[in-house]
């Protein structure tokens, strides 16, 4: 709860609804690839406290500086069909 400032579930459940009901109505329907790819989206601070905090399994994972913001990112690997026949 820390992590939102908030005391409770029923304080977070009214933070999240007026975080929903803003992008709404700020028309903000498409979807960003900043965070639906992302493990972490913030301030520098942040992202690396997160990365940080997943010790081993941030491996592999970098911190980006994005437009605005930080994004903790897994390197993506093309994808290689392992089946086709040369």
């Amino acid at each position: 709860m820390e992590l939102f400032h908030v005391r409770d579930t029923g304080e977070l459940k009214e933070a999240y609804r007026g975080w929903v009901e803003e992008t709404l109505e700020r028309g903000g329907l498409e979807r960003r690839p900043e965070w639906t790819e992302s493990i972490a989206v913030g301030g520098e601070a942040f992202v690396r406290g997160i990365k940080e905090r997943l010790g081993i399994r941030a491996k592999g994972r970098k911190v980006v500086r994005g437009e605005s913001r930080f994004e903790l990112r897994e390197i993506s690997a093309p994808y290689v069909d392992v089946f086709s026949v040369s």
